[in-house]
């Protein structure tokens, strides 16, 4: 039976709804079945483009993937040292540069690295990539030194781990939304604490996210906000952010998801089918957007 493209809601489809109407119609309606022989040449080239990320999103997703492996080894009995989780990242860094530009990600498009900037043309100078490396150093030092993870190697206390990058959703307005929890670990009172590991910049969406999540925890789980933890650690420089989550808080979430959603599917020319048309998604005005969106060729803004 062929795969359908059903509508559904999460924080990063939003985010590129808000970004710009066109890129968001190429990133879910223009690339799909881009993957198919017979795909059509600019589906095909969608399909290609949407998985190209720039060098700053990879260094940042290999970062998440190292605290998750610590995690991981945490729950098998094993430790992965700060050092040799640094190692591991750095190695991720130069193997991911080295499958882009070599175009190995051409045998696995949806899973490969292929970075903007040898895609368009970039800046991967040895200062730049200075920096990605340093980033990686700083980031893993502000994890390694986050409470949770000191403890770990102190005493070798393992905390009851619920769930480490699980994808997980639940149902809204009719609509299945996704997320994934970076870690989620329940206290011994039965209290639940989810974390969102953060190495980019401070950004108002987060505390968002993580009220979706908190969202997500309620339902799921069925906990009232008394008995719920958010937890967004920034790892350079090292901060944790405790949301203060209320009734409140989630209710007011919940109405900007369902606003969200519908704004999304007032795009669409069938909603029951999830039928989009490119008209009805217009490029947007500002053009400084352009420069760094892996669309603009489909554009006609390169």
């Amino acid at each position: 039976m062929p795969r359908r493209n059903t509508f559904s809601w999460s924080v990063s489809r939003m985010k590129e709804f808000d970004f710009c109407l066109r890129h968001y119609y190429w990133m879910r309606y223009g690339s799909w079945g881009g993957y198919k022989a017979d795909a059509s040449p600019e589906a095909r080239e969608a399909f290609i483009l949407k998985y190209v990320t720039s060098l700053s999103h990879y260094v940042g997703g290999i970062i998440h993937h190292t605290c998750a492996r610590f995690w991981r080894d945490q729950q098998k009995g094993r430790y992965l040292s700060e050092e040799k989780a640094r190692q591991n990242t750095l190695r991720a860094l130069y193997a991911g540069i080295g499958e882009s530009e070599r175009g190995g990600w051409r045998k696995r498009v949806s899973s490969g690295t292929h970075l903007f900037e040898h895609e368009y043309g970039g800046d991967l100078s040895e200062k730049r990539l200075a920096r990605a490396r340093d980033r990686i150093t700083r980031s893993l030092a502000g994890f390694y030194a986050l409470d949770l993870v000191r403890k770990t190697q102190a005493n070798g206390e393992r905390p009851q781990v619920v769930s480490i990058e699980k994808r997980e959703c639940f149902e809204l307005a009719g609509t299945t939304v996704h997320l994934v929890m970076d870690l989620v670990v329940q206290k011994p009172d039965g209290k639940r604490v989810i974390w969102d590991w953060k190495s980019g910049d401070e950004e108002e969406v987060n505390e968002f996210q993580g009220a979706v999540y908190a969202l997500y925890g309620q339902r799921a789980w069925g906990l009232l906000t008394d008995r719920l933890r958010m937890h967004l650690a920034y790892l350079q420089p090292q901060r944790v952010q405790e949301l203060i989550l209320t009734p409140e808080l989630l209710a007011q979430t919940q109405v900007q998801i369902e606003a969200s959603i519908a704004a999304m599917r007032a795009r669409l020319w069938d909603v029951e089918e999830n039928v989009a048309h490119i008209d009805d998604f217009p490029m947007t005005d500002d053009l400084a957007r352009c420069s760094g969106c892996v669309f603009k060729r489909l554009c006609g803004r390169e």
